[in-house]
This record gives structure tokens, sequence and C-alpha cells, in this order.
């Protein structure tokens, strides 16, 4: 079976598909072609596959390790989407920092102004942006 995007419904936004190399995007959440959030979007999941996130954390014994594990997997791959952007993109690191940046600040803004609940294993985006940002403070982006 070749690679490739797909469509589903679930919960999820996107997935990255463990073992295969897949990545699965829900049609409410996949935005235009082309678009700075795909390219995020894109980014973020690539950067779990990178990172060798296959769904399973070995070291979580009850479901609050599982969800801090996961936590710490979604803010590492925002900070890899930045790599991958930079790497695959041809972007400076501000570009790549901004763009990542911008498409959590619309989460955190939507989170905020909808009372949305958190995707499952993710922090507020507020707190996500605010790790991104912390993690490349020389980028020139802030939190507003």
């Amino acid at each position: 079976m070749e690679s490739g995007l797909a469509l589903f419904r679930g919960e999820c936004d996107a997935v990255m598909v463990p073992g295969c190399g897949d990545l699965m995007v829900g049609p409410s959440s996949l935005p235009a072609a082309g678009s700075p959030s795909l390219t995020k979007l894109v980014a973020h999941e690539l950067g779990h596959y990178i990172l060798g996130h296959d769904g399973v954390i070995t070291q979580a014994v009850s479901q609050a390790e599982w969800t801090r594990g996961q936590q710490q997997r979604e803010l590492d791959a925002n900070a890899q989407a930045v790599e991958i952007l930079v790497r695959a993109g041809d972007l400076t690191e501000s570009e790549a920092v901004k763009i990542v940046a911008d498409s959590l600040r619309r989460s955190a803004d939507a989170q905020a102004r909808n009372n949305l609940p958190l995707t499952p294993g993710h922090l507020p985006a507020s707190a996500e942006l605010a790790d991104l940002l912390s993690r490349y403070p020389n980028a020139g982006v802030t939190l507003r």
C-alpha cells in the first residue's frame, strides 16, 4: 500500500498513522490547499512520524501519565514542525516559527471564543504556543 493523505471521520483533527506513513485528516479540519494552516498541520504530523510517536507510551501506567506523555509529544511535534519547515520548506527559523505560532494562536482564540473542548492529549493551544515560543526565543514572535 502506498502512503498518502486520506480523509476520515473521527474525534481527531489529523493523525499520522503509525507504521504506514499515512496522514489522515478529518474533513472538518482540512484547510485549503497551500494555506499556512495546512502547512502547519502536515509539518506537525510529520513531526510525530520523525520523532517516532507510534501511539504507545510504554512508561505510562495510568491515564494521567499517558496524558502527560501525550501532551509532551504534542509540544515536541510543534517544535519538530518548525525544523521541518526550515529544512523542507526553505523558510527561515523565524518564518517557520511564525507559521506554527499563528496556527496555535488561531486555535487558542477559537478555544477561548467558543469554549471548545481540548483535543485529547493536547494542552490548551495557548499553553502549546507559550511552549513553542520558549523553545525559539530569538525568532521574534510573541504571544500576541
